[in-house]
């Protein structure tokens, strides 16, 4: 031991005389420091910082608070190296953006989606998470980005916890019940109120200019792909975005495709044995005809209205299951399936909310929002 300039003590190696030692291993110097490090944070553990749980609504700038959210969308942006996702607890601050990205998944959220940057340990936690979990995130501290509340969220510590809906604690249960009534809310917004918005026609959809707009037409499916369930839900890689499509015509529609061979369920490019960033999403692509006998194909999704309370989460464990109820689910739209699993006729005319958009991961789309007989 020696004594630093600064009249610390400090400790000199010269050469190589340290190594690791297993936990477990039966050495008794490691068993004593053990004891006395569990001792120490006993006796330390009121000074652990603890923070108040707070609504997104009440919060304000620079102050730590801990809170339960939904999560609604993650971006990993390799280039930039940005990472961050957008939560909501269904509660509005001012001072939360009004429109967030123009995406289906926040359209009627305004002002209640708050935005978290994401560094050090918490972008493996972020990463392992599905959209639509519900959160528990705790230290978390807003600052103002361009006039408008971003989280921030770091370090080593476990700041990101899951939490069981179907066994909510207080907090989550008013989550919960917060979300059931802004759903009743968006049932009655004009967006969704086919009888109060004029029909438009495939050639007035084709030759609208506006790069994103939403208008409704009466129109029937008369084919779909791929023509069996099993098909319907693709999966994809959470941490490189790459997305895994075992079919030639979605490949030749749907952007940034990556073919991987039979049996392979989970990213080998990012070497997930555990299957931790493997995610499912509903995709079909529609062939409609209007009144007109026009046609134009739309893309079926799990952004879609229809399909918001379809749960693809234990898809591999029980795919069979899912798979009928996916195909009854979507009876009204694309009848009920032979044998062969094809259409037998063109469905009935139906009231379509359709929609052009911008996804990231595939450019512009034609997506079916929702539908009414």
């Amino acid at each position: 031991m020696v004594r630093s300039a600064n009249g610390y003590v400090e400790g000199k190696v010269v050469e190589t005389k340290f190594g690791k030692i297993d936990p477990d291993e039966d050495f008794p110097p490691l068993r004593d420091l053990l004891i006395r490090k569990k001792e120490w944070e006993r006796l330390n553990a009121h000074r652990k910082p603890t923070f108040p749980h707070k609504l997104i609504k009440d919060v304000s700038e620079l102050e730590h608070f801990n809170c339960t959210v939904e999560l609604l969308h993650l971006k990993n942006d390799k280039d930039s190296g940005r990472v961050y996702f957008d939560v909501t607890d269904y509660t509005s601050n001012p001072e939360l953006p009004t429109q967030r990205d123009k995406q289906v998944w926040s359209r009627g959220l305004g002002g209640r989606i708050m935005r978290i940057h994401l560094r050090d340990a918490q972008v493996a936690y972020a990463n392992r998470l599905s959209l639509g979990k519900f959160l528990t995130i705790s230290n978390l501290r807003l600052r103002s980005t361009d006039g408008k509340l971003e989280g921030t969220l770091g370090g080593q510590d476990q700041l990101i916890h899951l939490l069981n809906e179907q066994n909510p604690n207080h907090d989550l249960q008013g989550l919960l019940n917060r979300k059931t009534t802004w759903k009743r809310e968006q049932e009655k917004s004009p967006i969704l109120q086919f009888t109060e918005r004029s029909n438009s026609t495939i050639k007035d959809f084709e030759a609208n200019p506006k790069e994103q707009f939403t208008t409704r037409i009466i129109g029937r499916v008369v084919d779909y792909y791929p023509h069996s369930p099993e098909g319907w839900i693709q999966s994809w890689c959470s941490q490189c975005k790459q997305r895994f499509v075992s079919f030639l015509f979605l490949e030749t529609i749907l952007k940034s495709c990556f073919r991987i061979p039979d049996g392979r369920k989970a990213c080998h490019n990012c070497q997930d044995i555990d299957h931790d960033f493997v995610q499912h999403k509903i995709e079909l692509i529609l062939r409609v005809e209007d009144q007109a006998g026009d046609k134009m194909e739309l893309q079926l999704r799990s952004e879609s209205n229809i399909l918001q309370e379809f749960d693809i989460r234990n898809c591999e464990q029980y795919c069979s299951s899912i798979h009928q109820d996916l195909a009854k689910k979507l009876r009204p739209l694309i009848g009920k399936l032979d044998k062969r699993t094809e259409l037998k006729q063109a469905s009935p005319f139906l009231s379509l909310l359709v929609s052009r958009l911008h996804l990231p991961t595939h450019g512009t789309i034609r997506l079916l929002l929702d539908m009414e007989k």
